[in-house]
Order: C-alpha cells, then sequence, then structure tokens
C-alpha cells in the first residue's frame, strides 16, 4: 500500500513532544534509532498492523527499511513516521509501498519503559 512518509525525532523537529524527546512511545515502548516507527490508526487500521508489528517500507531503487510499530502518530493523514533520532534524512521519499511483515532476523524484542501509559 502506497503511504506518506514523515520523519520525528530528530533535534529541529517543528513538532516534538515530551515522550518523543524521552525516547518515550506508546505504552511505554522505548523508542530506537533505525528500529522505531510511528503510524496513524488509520494507517494501521489499512494495513492491518499494530504495536509490536513490523512494516517493510520500500522506497523504490533499492532502497528499504525495516521498522517495528512502537508509537502512534498525530492523526492527519495515512502515514508512517520514520523515527530519526540521528537526524532528519533528506533522502528518503515522501511516499514508499509499505507492507506488514516478519521481524528482520536478528531484530530486538521491544523494551519497555516503566509502567504502562496510554497515549
Amino acid at each position: 500500500m502506497r503511504i506518506k512518509i514523515t520523519q520525528y525525532g530528530y533535534a529541529n523537529d517543528e513538532t516534538p513532544d515530551s515522550n518523543t524527546q524521552a525516547h518515550i512511545g506508546v505504552q511505554n515502548i522505548e523508542l530506537e534509532q533505525d528500529l522505531s516507527c510511528a503510524v496513524t490508526d488509520s494507517a494501521k487500521h489499512a494495513l492491518g498492523a499494530h504495536v509490536g508489528d513490523w512494516l517493510r517500507i520500500d522506497f523504490g531503487g533499492g532502497q528499504t527499511l525495516y521498522r517495528r510499530i512502537d508509537d502512534r502518530a498525530p492523526e492527519h493523514d495515512q502515514r508512517v513516521d520514520i523515527y530519526m533520532v540521528q537526524g532528519f534524512n533528506r533522502r528518503l521519499h515522501d511516499y514508499a509501498d509499505v507492507t506488514l511483515t516478519t521481524a528482520p532476523f536478528g531484530a530486538p524484542p521491544q523494551h519497555h519503559i516503566g509502567p504502562h501509559r496510554h497515549r
């Protein structure tokens, strides 16, 4: 499914929130560079995905990312928001083909920080 791709969590992010700045996603899941993403509820529903599921994000031209749903993106449209604490990546396109997939080989499990909090 073709979905809008955005990025969040980098130093000059124009829409930061306190949980993201503390590297905390939905259900107190620790956000991790190169692993975490946030997804809007409408995109999760369209993909049949849930928190903890893995997504294959194919930009074309051999550029593919695998990300785990660790956070919830604000609902404005169907999109995947890639967690980029090390900085905004201008080489990523604004849209990609996104599919539900299994965890890549050797992928670490989610880490929860403290008690469960809804977000």
